[in-house]
């Protein structure tokens, strides 16, 4: 291998790591490394990695090589902070303790937002993978200071003799820490609605916030306890009521999105009366295909399905159990009407305080074999909280590689027949809102669906707005 030249770029550095991410070396499958970098992890089913909360500025990646020319070994460390001792730190030790036999691969993700993957390499793959190395615990600063630790010996290796008069070693099997083809995620839309000035919610805003907005009637700023948020409302004897419908991904298609929000119902919301609110997305038809005048031409209540459809999802209440949950139009309906799926937990919805809601959907556009000819392998899931309380890897949300994710849908919506008008004013409040998308299968949950019930750290969600607004009541 010949030096090649090193260009210097300009682009702002930012010192330090800002997340790890850790798992047991056994439960990883594969790992595909393309020119250099991870481009996929395969991980076993119900696994997934696990996020370390260590204190600020206190992960540290190091690499140092022992240079012993023509062999070379690699020593890999990941060091790690917690301050205030307590059991949960004991439990985390014993647990780095037991994995350390076979081995922990880490993910870091330096502040330029630059994962890396230490433990694994492309030569040995998992024979040298990391282990707990040391900790200390305890006073006066009451931390405890994990390190984890690998080594890579290398060896000796001759060129064909047949092509030279001599023999010259060479190095072969040490190992540079693996960069991530892209980042764990990228954030397309991320909006707060706190400290807004009190005021109506227009198209220009919604432009502003998400991009670009097409028949929409957004809502107000209002006042909320000591917070101010997006209310949308519908007033008595109406189903018409406010819509945000937007491009997503700073209006670039994209075949998966994760939407994140924080909501908050009416005290007593009248759920029973049925109808559509919250968090949803929407594909554009195939081919210029319209039904029914649509002012956007999306997915909806057609059946038998024409193959050029698109597809619509948004949530849902349940005009007889009650229950929250999701509403989709794709090309398995059973019917004209769609499918409904509920959380199977409700939402405290009756007040008089009324609790806000973290819910997260995510959307993975199905495969296509051939044009006319789509493959039930897309996902769709749900999360209260960090917890999945809907999901299904057999999607099918369209019949060509044209229909993708292309609107993002909020609002709150009764009825749409005789008898399923509001029975009062009612409204849905939003805090904050994130959407976002893994640039490759994001490592804490591979290709495939979290699962129904799984408890995971959803990456979308940063730890700071949660501490903004934690769930509360109002």
């Amino acid at each position: 291998m010949g030096i090649s030249n090193y260009n210097k770029t300009c682009d702002l550095n930012r010192p330090s790591n800002r997340a790890l991410f850790l798992i047991e070396l056994n439960s990883i499958s594969s790992v595909t490394i393309t020119s250099g970098e991870v481009s996929n992890i395969n991980l076993d089913s119900g696994t997934s990695f696990q996020k370390i909360e260590a204190d600020l500025d206190t992960i540290i990646r190091t690499e140092s090589i022992n240079t012993g020319s023509p062999a070379f070994s690699y020593k890999h460390n990941v060091e790690f902070i917690l301050s205030k001792l307590r059991l949960e730190i004991n439990d985390l030790h014993d647990q780095l303790e037991a994995a350390s036999p076979c081995g922990i691969v880490a993910i870091v993700v330096d502040s330029n937002n630059q994962s890396w993957l230490v433990g694994w390499n492309y030569i040995e793959e998992y024979v040298r993978a990391l282990a707990l190395e040391s900790v200390e615990i305890g006073s006066p600063e009451n931390v405890g200071n994990f390190i984890l630790g690998s080594i890579s010996e290398c060896k000796d290796i001759p060129l064909d003799e047949t092509q030279n008069d001599y023999v010259l070693g060479r190095i072969s099997d040490g190992y540079d820490t693996l960069p991530f083809a892209s980042d764990l995620y990228t954030i397309f839309n991320e909006v707060d609605f706190n400290n807004r000035t009190i005021e109506p919610y227009t198209n220009a805003m919604t432009g502003v916030d998400y991009g670009a907005s097409i028949a929409s009637s957004p809502g107000s700023i209002v006042a909320l306890g000591s917070y101010t948020v997006l209310e949308q409302s519908v007033d008595l004897g109406n189903n018409a009521g406010d819509d945000i419908n937007a491009l997503v991904g700073n209006y670039t298609p994209q075949k998966e999105i994760w939407l994140t929000s924080i909501q908050a119902f009416k005290p007593g919301f009248l759920k029973n009366a049925g109808g559509k609110i919250g968090f949803g997305m929407a594909g554009f038809n195939a081919n210029g295909y319209t039904y029914n005048g649509s002012s956007y031409p999306v997915g909806g209540a057609e059946y038998p399905i024409n193959p050029n459809m698109g597809w619509t999802s948004r949530g849902a209440f349940d005009n007889i159990a009650g229950e929250h949950g999701g509403y989709v139009y794709h090309h398995d309906q059973p019917s004209a009407y769609g499918s409904h799926w509920n959380f199977n937990k409700l939402l405290d919805l009756s007040g008089p305080s009324q609790a806000s809601y973290l819910i997260t959907i995510r959307i993975k556009m199905n495969t296509v074999s051939s044009p006319g000819n789509g493959n039930n392998d897309g996902i769709y899931e749900m999360f209260l909280g960090n917890e999945c309380v809907y999901s299904s890897a057999t999607m099918k949300f369209r019949e060509y590689e044209e229909v993708e994710i292309d609107l993002y849908l909020m609002g709150i919506f009764f009825g749409g027949g005789a008898g399923q008008e509001a029975l009062r004013d009612e409204w849905v409040a939003l805090f904050w809102t994130k959407e976002w998308a893994p640039d490759v299968d994001h490592p804490q949950y591979g290709a495939g669906a979290v699962g129904l019930g799984n408890t995971t750290d959803i990456p979308g969600t940063d730890d700071a707005i949660l501490t903004t607004y934690p769930p509360v009541y109002i």
